[in-house]
């Protein structure tokens, strides 16, 4: 099966920047973390969703395993597997686009957290499309999620990550330039429900809105987002 076919057809230029995009992203993901963590204590890492495994290659200190539905082969040094195991946990988890995809992002994270070693890491990333969303512009069509800063953080608190490290980036993701959710977690945090309430994700939502579509457009957003909020907290 060919997975997200919108991002299958390519001009020259778009498939340049495929290139680009392929070579910089694992070295985008290895700053990040090391940026934050001591690398050195990372002996096992698993790139979960990660079609062939490009995400982790620059993690060569470590034992490199992949999981992912696709039929690619992974690439040199990375090993495929078809489940994730619990005798050997791993000391860095990479889960990045996987959980828009899913029915159920927290009982995801929450598998993969018991997954991890005492003060493992899982470096999570989702597209950024909160404003796109509330527009009615939506992107990907298998895309059924989508994630703010705020809530990703919240999530995370949930269930018992410490955020290490969290912001919204704009990169090369595949042809063209994106914007996501990129969040560095550790292991160990006690669980901490609505970590951050509504009037974060108003202000970040705001402060989105205005960067991408000027002063004029935060109005229809902002009442666009509290009134799914209002009807969120309806149903819960």
């Amino acid at each position: 099966r060919s997975y997200e076919p919108a991002w299958k057809v390519y001009s020259a230029h778009e498939e340049a920047n495929l290139a680009r995009a392929r070579a910089d992203r694992p070295l985008m993901v290895y700053d990040i973390v090391s940026s934050h963590a001591d690398v050195k204590r990372i002996g096992r890492v698993l790139d979960f969703g990660g079609d062939d495994g490009n995400n982790i290659s620059a993690f060569t200190m470590a034992e490199r395993f992949v999981i992912d539905p696709s039929c690619t082969t992974p690439v040199a040094g990375v090993t495929k597997i078809a489940d994730v195991g619990r005798r050997h946990p791993y000391d860095l988890i990479v889960c990045a686009h996987v959980l828009e995809h899913l029915v159920d992002p927290a009982g995801t994270l929450e598998f993969l957290t018991g997954s991890l070693s005492e003060n493992g890491l899982i470096y999570v990333e989702v597209p950024y499309e909160v404003v796109l969303f509330l527009r009615g512009k939506p992107g990907i069509n298998e895309h059924i999620n989508v994630f703010s800063l705020a809530s990703m953080k919240n999530l995370a608190s949930s269930k018992g990550l410490d955020v290490v490290h969290a912001e919204v980036r704009e990169y090369l993701y595949g042809a063209w330039a994106a914007k996501a959710v990129c969040c560095l977690l550790r292991k160990g945090g006690e669980r901490n429900r609505a970590a951050q309430g509504l009037g974060a994700f108003l202000r970040e939502t705001a402060v989105a809105a205005v960067a991408e579509h000027g002063i004029a457009g935060v109005g229809e957003i902002m009442l666009k987002t509290m009134w799914r909020q209002v009807r969120m907290r309806l149903r819960a």
